[in-house]
């Protein structure tokens, strides 16, 4: 009976914990990359404008002209005062809206 191995690692103070919240094991740990690939980060840059109409003559144009100004990819325009939806080219721009 002294010889016997004690299995549930009993001790005076009762059943032992493991006290790093792991138990070892036998398995290789896996290390998981977030972002295998070494890509670096592209710029996009977005922007918006309360335009208060876009019924003015040349309106479109000025906006092109900031647009490439400031280097935009996409711009929210807003009160544009169009009606219904579109999507339509204008140069290198496509201009997708939705209106009253």
């Amino acid at each position: 009976m002294n010889d016997r191995i004690n299995i549930l690692n009993v001790t005076d103070h009762g059943l032992r914990n493991p006290r790093s919240g792991r138990i070892r094991s036998e398995a290789n740990q896996v290390v998981s990359r977030r972002n295998p690939c070494d890509k670096q980060k592209e710029e996009f840059k977005i922007g918006t404008w309360n335009v208060n109409t876009m019924l003015k003559h040349g309106k479109l144009d000025e906006i092109k002209e900031q647009m490439k100004k400031v280097n935009l990819d996409v711009l929210g325009v807003s009160e544009t005062r169009w009606s219904g939806n579109g999507d339509f080219r204008s140069e290198e721009f496509r201009i997708i809206h939705s209106g009253l």
